[in-house]
């Protein structure tokens, strides 16, 4: 009997431990599903949030994309809370209102979209989407840019075989008049005036040709623009109200690693090209404020007929540079530069070569000018064979003047162009800072977990264009 009893007992004592551990790994395993749930809700408002955010900004400015391929969203923050709200609430089922019986829910209890970090107005946010665009789609442009790379090449070389040809003398007459090394040096005093007579015909030589190509030059036609006078639209311009900016960046551009170097390049061809693309000239107009948009960013004038002007002059100098890389090429021309500094004796044929062969290529230069402005191209060297020699545009010629600005200065006055451009649509107090091109959202919310514990969650991130 006393065996029945303790056999009982020990049977007793056995189920309780079993009762024990039973629960207890009940216990665990509801703890357990606890947490799983909660990070799963976690998880799935966190992605809700970040898809509601991107969807957000396909409400992008048709204007700004269709004309310039550039993203930009109203900065304005309740419009774009009551968006994301409005798509987080609609993205699943956990937010859905009608789940009374699902185990797991949401509440949206507060949202906020910060805009301010993410402006269009920032050069640097313009930059990113213009070699993003020039990337995707502007291949042609790229074969383009190619070739004027290959035209660059051969000035340089052409420049070189003329360095070559001189230094073996063979366009440098063997004897010139006052060049006698046993003249006695009785004659001094002749010689001074001589070389003041020969100095006041040479420099008379040189003007008249000089003011011959600039004459050229005040004959082009000029077709009546624009010209923004309003202080406050001025001010506005991003160009004037970050003044600064070029010079500072620049300046960290400079003190970069040399292996970052071909990004730079990259990105500096990438706006050369975008401005090239979506930027109209004189000679090929395209719609906006200024009639002459590439000669604004080169010039950043506030007045067509200015940009023009300075736009003119500048080409005037790549001619004159271009005509004398290749004056050793054009034999009746250098036949008579070699004659006039013969003539030029007792100034040093060397001195009198170079002030003349500037002479004859500003002259010249003059006309290039009129013709690239009539829409017609012109070799970057003429080398007698112009019919089999790829010809340069007027934009071309300006692509070779865009190289010489830096990427900053492109950038701020593209900017004022998009601007100027957008005000005619949405009116003259528009600025740039009245979009952005992302936002930082933040999202608080309650979460229902599977067993009905409600515990407070914030989750957080970034949406933008090109992210």
């Amino acid at each position: 009997m006393r065996n029945c009893d303790k056999e009982t007992s020990r049977k007793g004592s056995v189920s309780i431990l079993l009762m024990i551990l039973l629960s207890s790994v009940i216990l665990i395993f509801l703890l357990l599903y606890e947490d799983a749930s909660l990070r799963t809700l976690q998880s799935a408002v966190q992605w809700n949030g970040q898809y509601a955010g991107n969807t957000v900004l396909s409400y992008y400015l048709p204007e700004l994309k269709g004309r310039y391929d550039l993203y930009g969203i109203w900065k304005e923050p309740s419009v774009l809370e009551w968006r994301m709200k409005h798509f987080v609430e609609n993205s699943s089922p956990f937010w859905n209102g009608d789940q009374k019986h699902s185990l797991m829910k949401a509440k949206c209890e507060e949202l906020s979209a910060d805009p301010e970090n993410f402006l269009l107005m920032d050069p640097k946010a313009v930059q990113k989407q213009i070699v993003q665009v020039m990337e995707q789609g502007a291949w042609i442009d790229l074969i383009q840019q190619s070739q004027l790379i290959s035209h660059l090449s051969t000035v340089l070389t052409q420049a070189g075989e003329g360095m070559e040809r001189k230094e073996e003398g063979s366009w440098i007459p063997a004897q010139r008049d006052g060049e006698n090394g046993s003249e006695g040096r009785s004659q001094e005093e002749t010689k001074a005036e001589l070389l003041e007579q020969k100095w006041d015909q040479l420099n008379r030589e040189v003007h008249k040709r000089e003011q011959e190509g600039e004459a050229i030059l005040e004959e082009i036609p000029f077709d009546e623009g624009k010209t923004l006078e309003d202080p406050l639209r001025i001010s506005q311009l991003p160009s004037r109200s970050m003044p600064s900016y070029g010079k500072e960046f620049t300046g960290k551009l400079l003190n970069r690693k040399p292996e970052l170097w071909r990004e730079i390049i990259g990105t500096s061809l990438s706006m050369d090209l975008y401005a090239l693309h979506y930027f109209g000239n004189c000679v090929e107009r395209q719609d906006g404020w200024f009639l002459y948009q590439l000669e604004y960013i080169l010039q950043g004038e506030l007045s067509d007929e200015q940009n023009l002007e300075k736009t003119k002059r500048e080409l005037f100098l790549l001619r004159t540079v271009l005509n004398l890389a290749s004056i050793h090429q054009k034999e009746e021309v250098l036949q008579s530069i070699q004659a006039l500094a013969s003539a030029a004796a007792p100034i040093p044929y060397p001195v009198a070569f170079a002030l003349l062969a500037a002479a004859f290529s500003a002259e010249e230069a003059g006309d290039d000018v009129r013709i690239l402005m009539k829409g017609e191209k012109l070799p970057m060297i003429q080398n007698g064979d112009e019919e089999n020699t790829p010809g340069l545009s007027y934009e071309n010629h300006l692509h070779l003047l865009l190289l010489l600005r830096s990427q900053e200065t492109k950038t701020v006055r593209m900017m004022d162009l998009i601007q100027l451009d957008l005000q005619r649509t949405f009116g003259e107090s528009f600025t740039l800072n009245d979009l952005c091109v992302g936002f930082q959202w933040e999202l608080k919310a309650n979460l229902n977990t599977s067993l009905g514990e409600v515990k407070g969650w914030t989750g957080e991130g970034v949406c933008r264009y090109g992210s």
